[in-house]
């Protein structure tokens, strides 16, 4: 894990974005890249980062469906750093295991029983169509 002390004030680290603010909160998004549509925002000179309150899937969306339409978001003031941070793995729950079930392997021939948790690319993309798991 990195070290904390790489962390410092965003604006400090890239001065050029306070030119950038709207209603002193919001940056123009133009210009800046998104981390493979994680909370990791490439800015001049170094990386921020997305919020935890903004979901970051929903800035990747809106930069992919509208590229031409201006939009501002924010980024944690407190946030630069100068290499990379570490993104965050997300995950998304298709369909809840039973527990119960589970646990004491009460599951019989023919019974459908399944959960199915996994590690999300984008939430906005529907993908293959998925079928539980049969008992056989």
């Amino acid at each position: 894990m990195r070290a904390l002390s790489a962390r410092r004030s965003l604006f400090v680290g890239t001065p050029p974005l306070w030119g950038r603010r709207r209603d002193d909160e919001s940056i123009d998004f133009a210009g800046l890249r998104q981390e493979h549509g994680s909370e990791v925002v490439g800015v001049p000179g170094g990386f921020g980062k997305i919020p935890g309150e903004l979901d970051p899937h929903l800035v990747a969306w809106l930069a992919r469906t509208h590229p031409t339409l201006p939009f501002f978001v924010r980024l944690s003031p407190d946030r630069f750093y100068q290499q990379r941070p570490p993104m965050l793995l997300t995950e998304a729950v298709i369909a809840p295991g039973r527990f119960d079930a589970l646990m004491g392997f009460d599951m019989y021939r023919g019974q459908v029983e399944y959960g199915e948790y996994v590690l999300q690319n984008d939430p906005f993309v529907i993908g293959e169509e998925r079928r539980p798991f049969e008992v056989s």
